[in-house]
């Protein structure tokens, strides 16, 4: 699929109706099978210093870093993906480290590309649990499915130039402004620093028929979260596992999960684990 080379039905590349015809089946909103109304795209801003090691810092310890402040943007688009019933085309992830199933200096033996330490393109699934995100989950514990596309979606041939025009590009403002009125100037839509859920459904209601919402930037704090508790807990339920693993460090276990939640203190990992301490990489279970 990220070469253009999957043959996907038509219906991959077109947005849905926000009603499903009559005749279509009576999928629930948890439903994998029930198509997305569009697509929901965002550019991931990582500073520089997220793409070396400090001095003193294990390699392990700076790739967890990096990856960590790409996993809390892809939060708030799987997030908002979520509300607006929008597949989400993820970004391709920047790594340090290469994933292995044995103890190694960084990358896989053999295998050549950038020394180890320096920046590189990661494949999706070095990151993400491409299987959980899939799942059929209940919606009573798990809320709406979220789909997602490839990061190389847009530029697919299948999809076609007009839907490529039908763009809505959506800028949050700075946290200090104070003049930041929700505003729509062409196919520009401003929107007020954290805003909730029900906010950007609101907000973007009028733009329903709109293939594509382009997000500049999704830096932690631009989305404010959930209006309602039920809907968050909903939503951490599912993403709670939609996280791989890297290996391995020369330990046993040698693995570390990955955690979306990472930054929520307090929170329970996939494990059960209650993080009321900063969180760190630790390997297993």
């Amino acid at each position: 699929r990220e070469r253009s080379l999957w043959l996907d039905q038509p219906e991959y590349y077109s947005p849905q109706p926000l009603s499903l015809p009559a005749s279509a089946p009576d999928l629930p909103l948890s439903s994998p099978l029930r198509p997305p109304t569009g697509f929901l795209t965002y550019t991931p801003l990582l500073a520089p210093s997220l793409l070396r090691l400090n001095k003193g810092e294990s390699a392990v310890s700076a790739h967890f870093r990096l990856l960590n402040a790409q996993l809390v943007q892809l939060r708030s688009g799987l997030a908002l993906a979520q509300a607006l019933g929008r597949a989400l085309v993820v970004p391709r992830f920047s790594c340090l480290l290469d994933r292995w199933w044995a103890p190694h200096q960084g990358r896989i033996p053999g295998a050549g590309g950038p020394p180890a330490g320096a920046p590189f393109l990661c494949p999706l699934d070095h990151v993400l649990d491409l299987e959980a995100m899939a799942r059929d989950r209940p919606f009573e514990d798990f809320g709406p499915h979220i789909h997602i596309r490839e990061y190389s979606f847009l530029k697919n041939p299948r999809f076609t130039p007009d839907m490529r025009r039908s763009k809505l590009t959506i800028t949050v403002c700075p946290k200090s402004s104070k003049e930041c009125n929700k505003s729509t100037t062409g196919d520009q839509l401003k929107l007020s620093y954290g805003f909730t859920d029900e906010e950007v459904v609101i907000a973007l209601e009028p733009f329903s028929n709109v293939a594509v919402l382009e997000f500049p930037s999704l830096l932690k704090g631009q989305f404010g979260g959930w209006a309602s508790n039920v809907t968050k807990i909903r939503f951490e339920n599912r993403v709670k596992d939609y996280t791989s693993l890297w290996c391995c460090k020369q330990a046993h276990p040698g693995h570390i999960w990955y955690d979306l939640l990472w930054d929520q203190s307090g929170h329970t990992d996939r494990h059960g684990r209650t993080w009321n301490e900063p969180w760190r990489p630790k390997t297993g279970p």
